[in-house]
């Protein structure tokens, strides 16, 4: 495989910087517009209460509640492990 020449490789960066710049401004124009419309504070107390409620259903979800169980007995099951050796006792400089 060849490697594109210096001339080609800024062009197609060029390319999606272009693509990138046009999403940008269509997607600041597209809230502006929306602003308009909407009261930005409904839209958000409207997001943050379907967020609320999807993290609720996955909170109580059996697969959460079983990797969180599995979490737990893990944590408590390394601290009662014994070292096979001695851990160096720590000495504050004096």
């Amino acid at each position: 495989m060849t490697e594109p020449s210096s001339g080609e490789a800024a062009v197609d960066r060029e390319h999606w910087l272009d693509g990138w710049r046009y999403a940008a401004a269509l997607g600041r124009g597209s809230l502006a517009a929306l602003a308009t419309v909407w009261n930005p504070r409904q839209v958000r107390s409207w997001w943050l209460a379907h967020l609320s409620q999807n993290i609720d259903v996955y909170l109580r979800s059996p697969a959460f509640l079983e990797l969180m169980s599995c979490n737990l007995k893990t944590m408590t099951r390394s601290a009662r492990m014994v070292l096979p050796f001695p851990l160096p006792r720590w000495r504050s400089p004096r």
